[in-house]
This record gives structure tokens, sequence and C-alpha cells, in this order.
């Protein structure tokens, strides 16, 4: 075995967040060569790796779960080639709809929900509808017939569907992070909802309930051909993220990230998830992986 490969690092846990994380979490588990590092590395230290991809777009997740097979049965035949069989390499689809209850706008109003907010996940301000602090945001939940097509670029919807999932004790189901993984990757499109609106929660939420966990963060920004709000959504996951690196040397409570890596999606030549007529979403991002 060669000095580099000896060398080789790679995280216990990676996390694909929303469509752009998880189209690039598929990517990677479809090239052969990772899939082959992956397992010798497993054989020779005993790591496991974890792959979970989390959307809120459930009519996209038949396609996924049928990725995801495909992908899965690839590393098994692999795994038996190597003479590998304890499966060291896992690969999970979710979607956040399933696991928690939306039928109803008001299902994300509910008396019950925010005082559950109020009293147990310390939200001050609950920003969908809190008539005590004047807010009143309901007319964007009722816009959704449904959430087959995701949260359609709401970071709200989103941070809010997370601490519905947190209020309902569904968010370990969702995410299932093995105890005791001490490095986790988050890949995350700034530019979208799903991952956009809730990258910062989740890992407080991580670092809340582990200790020593190092969590590196990979933010994919946008195409310059992509609209306003990927642009705006972007411009406020980074403000977000400068705000945390500001308040990082004064309080232990916004280190939440060892590391953070942007990147752009504009070599795919990617113009944006409105414009299916130039661009696949899917293939783009395999290319740019």
């Amino acid at each position: 075995m060669s000095e580099g490969f000896k060398k080789f690092d790679f995280p216990e846990v990676v996390l694909g967040l929303g469509g752009a994380g998880k189209n690039l979490v598929f990517s990677m588990l479809e090239k052969e060569w990772l899939v082959r590092t992956l397992l010798k590395e497993s054989e020779r230290s005993g790591k496991r790796y974890s792959f979970v991809v989390v959307d809120t777009a459930y009519g996209e997740l038949p396609n996924d779960e049928k990725r995801m097979k495909t992908i899965s049965k690839k590393i098994s035949e692999i795994s038996k080639e190597l003479g590998i069989y304890s499966e060291p390499i896992s690969l999970k689809v979710k979607c956040i709809t399933k696991y928690i209850n939306v039928s109803k706008a008001e299902q994300f109003y509910g008396r019950s929900l925010l005082e559950e907010l109020h009293a147990n996940e310390h939200i001050k301000a609950w920003w969908i509808y809190d008539k005590d602090m004047g807010i009143d945001n309901r007319e964007i939940i009722k816009r959704y017939s449904d959430f087959s097509k995701g949260t359609l670029r709401v970071r709200g919807v989103t941070k809010a569907m997370f601490y519905k999932a947190l209020v309902e004790s569904s968010i370990d189901d969702i995410f299932e992070i093995p105890p005791g993984s001490p490095n986790i990757a988050m890949i995350v499109g700034l530019g979208g909802s799903t991952g956009s609106g809730m990258f910062i929660d989740l890992a407080k939420y991580i670092h809340d309930r582990n200790t020593g966990i190092k969590i590196d963060l990979f933010g994919i920004l946008p195409s310059i051909k992509e609209g306003n709000d990927e642009k705006i959504n972007t411009y406020i996951a980074l403000t977000e993220l400068e705000y945390l690196r500001l308040r990082k040397g004064l309080d232990e409570e916004y280190n939440l990230f060892n590391s953070v890596i942007l990147t752009t999606i504009d070599p795919t030549g990617y113009a944006g998830a409105s414009d299916a007529t130039k661009a696949d979403f899917a293939s783009e991002l395999k290319d740019f992986s």
C-alpha cells in the first residue's frame, strides 16, 4: 500500500441537502474509483461511511430511490469483487415531508406547535405566524398545494419544516447520523431553499448533541445565469456564514463549521432549475462533480 493511500482521509458521514447536495452525493458514489477507494480504506482501518441525502421534493422521491438502489447495487457488486462483505458504505434517501405533518397549511402555525416551539426550541418569534409578535406570513404557506416540487426557493419554509420536525421528534429519523461519527461533510446548494434554509440549524443541532465533532461545509454558489431568488438566497446564506465567522471567537455556540469551502456551479453551464429546456439539473451536477 502506497504512502499516499495511507494518508487518505474521508469523512465518516456525508450529508447532501437539497437538490444540489443530493445530486452531488449521488454523482460521487457513481464514481467507481471513489467507491473502491472507500472500500479498501474501510478494510484497512475499519471505518464505515454513511451517505444521507435529504430533500423536500417528494415528487422526486421515486426517482431518487431508484437511483439509490442502482448505486447501492453497484457498491455491493464491487464489495463482493474485493472480498468485502461487511457493507461499510451505506446510502439513504430521505424526504422531510414524509416525516412531518404538512397536509394542511394550518399545521405550520397551530397553537400547540407555537407553544412547543417557544417552550422547548427557544424560538423567540415564529416567522410563519406569531400573533403575539405581530408576524403573519401565512399566505406564503397557503401558496403550496403540496410539496411535490419542494419548497420552491423559499428558505423560511424549509427552516419551518426543520423546527416542526424537531417538535414532532422526527429529526433523528430523517438524518440518521451514526453516533460517534467525528467528521461530517455537508454539501449544500446555497441558492436553493432546502439545503440553504436548514444547513445552519442542522449544524447547530448536530453540535448540541455531539462533542468533538467536526463539520466541513461545501457550499455551491449559483450560476450567474440563475434567477434573482437563487442570488438572494445565496446572499442571505453568505451573510449568515459571515455572522458566524465574526462571532466564532466570542462564543463557542457559533463555532459550527470546521471549514467552509465555496465553489461555483458556473463551469457546468447550468442556467437554473427553472430553465429546464436548456439544462438537465442532474446531468449538469454530475459533470460538475
